[in-house]
C-alpha cells in the first residue's frame, strides 16, 4: 500500500489502470495521491467485492497486490484500448488501505463527494454470458419499442427465454449490495458493464418502468412463477429505488426511510447497512462521525437513538425483528442485517397501502436514555393483559401453492372469537381488520360479510368436519374462487409470523409470533403503533409492535384523558 493520506489536504488516492496489447495480461496500475478538489478526471467503480475464496494478483506501482477475481475483471474490462489514453479509477478496496481504521473512518465520511466528482461511476455486475447479451439485447428493444408494441413482443413465445435471461441479470449479486445506493445515486452519469457489454443506467431503468407498466401481462405469463414477475419488476435497478433521490428539489431522505427501504441489501460489515446510508440521508451532518471501531451493538444502537431524536418518534421501534439478537443489541434497537424476506411480514403500517395508524395520537414523545444510553425510558399506558392466543402462521402464500395451512389457522383464530364474543357481523368485521391489520376496514359491513363467507367456505370444502359458523348478512355480490385465493395470498403477508391474541377484557390483535400469555397490551407516546411489551423483574421487553382492533387511532391517549386507562413508566432494556 502506498504512503498514508495527509487528512489535513483531503488527500484520495486514485488508481491509473496501464494499457496492455492482450486482455489475457496481467492487470498493471499506479497508485497517486492527489487532493480530492484538484483530482484529474476520473471515474469511480461500483462493483460487487464477492468472495475472497481465491484472490488473484495484480501489480501496483510495481508490487503484487490481491485482489477478489470480480475486482480484476472489472479493471480488465476498464482497461484503455491504447497506450497513450489514461484512465484514473476511484476503487475503494484498493484506494482505501482497509487495514486502517482511522483511514477508513476518513474516506467513508468523503464517498459521497467522491462519486458525485467523479466524471462517471462505472458499474461492473460481473463476467458476461449468452444469457446476458440476450437480456442487454431485449433492454434496448424495449426501450426502442413504440408504446404498443411492449405487450405483444412481451408475448411471443419465443420471447420468453429472453425474458428470463433478463431474470437473470437482475438476480446477479451486485444489486443486492447496500454500498450501490449511495455509490449510484450520487453519480452524474453510470455506465453498466456486463463482460464485454455496456449499457447506460438510465436505459435498463427505463426498461424496468416499461416491465412495471406491463404487470399484468407478465402475472399472466409466469403465472405459476410469481417469483420471476417480482424480479422483473421489482428486482436489479429497479431495488435501488435510485428515482426518488433524483427527484428536483426533493427532500433528502431520512435515515429510518432509507433502512427501511433497503434493508433486503446486503453487507459483509454488517456496521455498513447503517453508514453506507448515512451519507444520503438528510442525517448526513448530524449522525456524527463515521467510526468502525464501534461495536454493531453501539453503531445500531446509535442509530436508533439518533433516529428517535430527530423524528420525535419512536416509530424506529417498531422494525425490531423477531428472534433477532445476534448482535447482543437491546430489544427496542432494529437488527438491520435481517433481511425482510426472513423475518416475517411487512412492517404493520410503515409501509402501510390505506391506514394512516396513530395509536398514540398527537402525544408528544418522552423518552430518555440511560446507561451506556441502550436502556430507553418511557411513559405510556397498558391497554390490558394478553389472555388467550392463536395459533402461529410462519408462511406467505403465493399463487398455486397449498391454502390448507392458512385455512386451518383461521379457523383456529376465529374459533377463539366465537367462544369469547359470538359471531355477530361485528365480530366478523373485527376478524377481518385484524387478519389483515387494518387494509380491509370498510365503513361497510357488506365486505366483511362476503370475505368471511368465501373462507367459511373454503374451509368447508378443505375440512368438510369444521364448522365456522358466521351470522346471516344480505350480499349484493360474493368472491369467487380466485378473489378467496387472492383474499387469502393478501392477509397471508400481514399473518406471517404472527399470531392471534384475545386481552383479559376481549380486546383482539395480531401480534408477534414471540408474543405469550401476560404479555402487555400498550400504547406509548410518539409511536403509531401499539406495542407488546414482557415484564422483567425490575425492567420491560419489547416484543414487538401490534395490531390492536379498536386502539389503533388515538383511543388508548383519550382513554388516559379521561381516566380509563392509567400512564405508566416503562425501562425497556
Amino acid at each position: 500500500m502506498a504512503r498514508p493520506l495527509n487528512y489535513d489536504r483531503d488527500e484520495i488516492r486514485l488508481l491509473q489502470i496501464l494499457h496492455s496489447p492482450s486482455e489475457d495480461d496481467s492487470i498493471h496500475c499506479h497508485l497517486i495521491h492527489t487532493r480530492l478538489n484538484d483530482a484529474p478526471p476520473y471515474h469511480a467503480l461500483s462493483y460487487a467485492w464477492g468472495s475472497k475464496v481465491h484472490p488473484t494478483p495484480i501489480y501496483v506501482n510495481g508490487g503484487s497486490l490481491t485482489v477478489a477475481v470480480n475486482l480484476m475483471r472489472a479493471l480488465g474490462r476498464l482497461r484503455p484500448p491504447t497506450a497513450d489514453e489514461v484512465i484514473f479509477l476511484w476503487v475503494d478496496a484498493i484506494c482505501i488501505n482497509q487495514n486502517n481504521t482511522s483511514e477508513k473512518n476518513n474516506q467513508i465520511r468523503k464517498m459521497r463527494t467522491i462519486y458525485q466528482n467523479a466524471r462517471g461511476v462505472c458499474v461492473w455486475i460481473g463476467r458476461g454470458s449468452d444469457d446476458s447479451s440476450s437480456a442487454i439485447q431485449l433492454v434496448r428493444e424495449l426501450n426502442r419499442a413504440a408504446q404498443g408494441q411492449v405487450k405483444e413482443m412481451l408475448q411471443d413465445p419465443s420471447r420468453e427465454e429472453q425474458i428470463l435471461s433478463l431474470k437473470v441479470l437482475f438476480r446477479r449479486q451486485y444489486w443486492w449490495r447496500i454500498w450501490v445506493i449511495q455509490e449510484v445515486s450520487c453519480a452524474r452519469e453510470v455506465m453498466v458493464y456486463c463482460g464485454p457489454e455496456a449499457i447506460p443506467l438510465p436505459e435498463l431503468n427505463n426498461a424496468c418502468d416499461i416491465l412495471k407498466s406491463e404487470e399484468d401481462v407478465l402475472t399472466s405469463i409466469f403465472y405459476t412463477s410469481p417469483s420471476i414477475v417480482r424480479t422483473l419488476v421489482a428486482g436489479g435497478p429497479r431495488s435501488l429505488k435510485i428515482s426518488r433521490y433524483h427527484t428536483p428539489d426533493a427532500d433528502e431522505p431520512s435515515l429510518f426511510d432509507l433502512l427501511l427501504s433497503h434493508k433486503s441489501k446486503m453487507a459483509s460489515e454488517p456496521k455498513d447497512k447503517v453508514f453506507a446510508l448515512v451519507g444520503i440521508s438528510s442525517s448526513k451532518e448530524s449522525f456524527g462521525p463515521i467510526d468502525y471501531s464501534m461495536s454493531v451493538r453501539q453503531v445500531y444502537t446509535h442509530a436508533a437513538k439518533h433516529i428517535i431524536q430527530t423524528s420525535g418518534r419512536l416509530d424506529v421501534i417498531c422494525a425490531k425483528q423477531q428472534n433477532s439478537n445476534c448482535h447482543d443489541l437491546p430489544t427496542w434497537v432494529p437488527d438491520w442485517t435481517r433481511p425482510l424476506r426472513k423475518q416475517g411480514p411487512t412492517i404493520v403500517g410503515l409501509h402501510h397501502s390505506s391506514q394512516d395508524f396513530l395509536a398514540s395520537d398527537a402525544i408528544p414523545i418522552n423518552v430518555r436514555f440511560v446507561g451506556d444510553e441502550d436502556i430507553l425510558i418511557t411513559s405510556g399506558v397498558i391497554i390490558d393483559k394478553v389472555q388467550r392466543l392463536g395459533y402461529k402462521f410462519k408462511r406467505r402464500l403465493y399463487p398455486g401453492e397449498d391454502i390448507s395451512d392458512i385455512l386451518r389457522t383461521l379457523h383456529g383464530w376465529w374459533s377463539i372469537i366465537t367462544s369469547d364474543r359470538g359471531h355477530s357481523i361485528d365480530e366478523q368485521g373485527a376478524f377481518c381488520r385484524l387478519i389483515s391489520c387494518g387494509n380491509w376496514a370498510s365503513d361497510d359491513m357488506e365486505p366483511y360479510a362476503a370475505r368471511m363467507k368465501s373462507i367459511a367456505m373454503a374451509i368447508s370444502e378443505q375440512y368438510p368436519s369444521l364448522t365456522f359458523p358466521l351470522s346471516p348478512y344480505p350480499m349484493r355480490e360474493e368472491l369467487d374462487e380466485k378473489g378467496t385465493v387472492a383474499a387469502l395470498i393478501s392477509v397471508s403477508f400481514t399473518m406471517n409470523r404472527r399470531r392471534f391474541i384475545i386481552s383479559t377484557s376481549k380486546i383482539m390483535g395480531l401480534a408477534p409470533i414471540e408474543c405469550a400469555k401476560d404479555d402487555l397490551i400498550c400504547v406509548l407516546p410518539g409511536c403509531r403503533f401499539p406495542v407488546i411489551l414482557r415484564p422483567q423483574e425490575d425492567h420491560h421487553i419489547l416484543i414487538g409492535e401490534a395490531y390492536i382492533d379498536g386502539f389503533m387511532f388515538g383511543e388508548a391517549m383519550r382513554g388516559a384523558e379521561s381516566g380509563i386507562y392509567e400512564w405508566n413508566t416503562f425501562e425497556i432494556h
